[in-house]
């Protein structure tokens, strides 16, 4: 076997909190020991979604990109997220029925 391949996602690999040995990010997403770093992705994460991590992660980046600014998200951005999210919704709501009218 020359390659492995797999489709699972890591996520909420970065132990966020107070500084102690173990903590990577401090609360605001600052890499601890590292000045001007950020984590800004899926391994902040406590917990993983029962769902694609890819809008969470998108939004986590959007924020920690917002603070840094010093600007606010702007209300558009979450309405392409919401339309985003429903139409995956649908689509999957969609698949479900005609896997349940096949059995």
């Amino acid at each position: 076997m020359e390659s492995v391949i797999t489709g699972y996602h890591p996520g909420g690999t970065c132990r966020v909190g107070p500084a102690n040995p173990r903590t990577v990010c401090d609360p605001s997403s600052e890499i601890v020991g590292l000045a001007n770093a950020w984590v800004a992705d899926a391994s902040l994460m406590p917990e993983l979604t029962r769902t694609d991590i890819n809008l969470p992660a998108i939004v986590i980046a959007a924020r920690i990109a917002a603070m840094l600014s010093g600007r606010p998200l702007e209300f558009k951005f979450y309405l392409f997220l919401r339309r985003r999210s429903a139409r995956a919704g649908a689509m999957r709501a969609a698949k479900d029925s005609r896997r349940t009218a096949n059995e």
